[in-house]
């Protein structure tokens, strides 16, 4: 059906769905066009579930990398009941997480990506203004850096 609109649709790698890995979601697009079908990688999401090597994931996705979606979590223990600790897994700023943009962007860099990389920033830190200024800078250092 997209072919036929010429557009390209997009999945995206995302905890509690089918595909919170590369390799699952390009079980989903097996034998499809990706001029037309593509991933938008989440790395911010694989905090949650599905964390892999950036660099395999990107290898894995190849030619249907579509996207990518720039945002961080972190882990934080969060009760003990008895000798139990318990973890909850929580938005946090981008530079603040478990992703380390820097490869991130490496990696990306590596393969020779030059797509849409999304803020898609959950963190309540800051307010709107802030965050897209400071995670504009943040972004333009890491390119820089390259």
């Amino acid at each position: 059906m997209a072919e036929s609109y010429k557009i390209r649709t997009l999945i995206e790698t995302h905890h509690n769905t089918f595909t919170p890995t590369v390799p699952l979601a390009m079980n989903v697009l097996q034998g499809l066009n990706p001029e037309y079908t593509g991933i938008i990688w989440d790395p911010g999401n694989q905090v949650f579930e599905g964390r892999e090597s950036y660099d395999f994931a990107l290898n894995v996705a190849a030619e249907y990398l579509g996207e990518v979606h720039m945002k961080n979590a972190r882990v934080m223990p969060l009760m003990v009941q008895g000798q139990t600790l318990h973890w909850e897994t929580a938005w946090s700023q981008i530079q603040a997480g478990l992703v380390d943009w820097n490869s991130v962007f490496t990696s990306l860099k590596r393969i020779g990506y030059n797509g849409w990389v999304m803020f898609e920033d959950f963190s309540t830190v800051q307010s709107t203004e802030e965050k897209l200024k400071d995670n504009l800078a943040y972004a333009k250092s890491l390119l820089n850096a390259q």
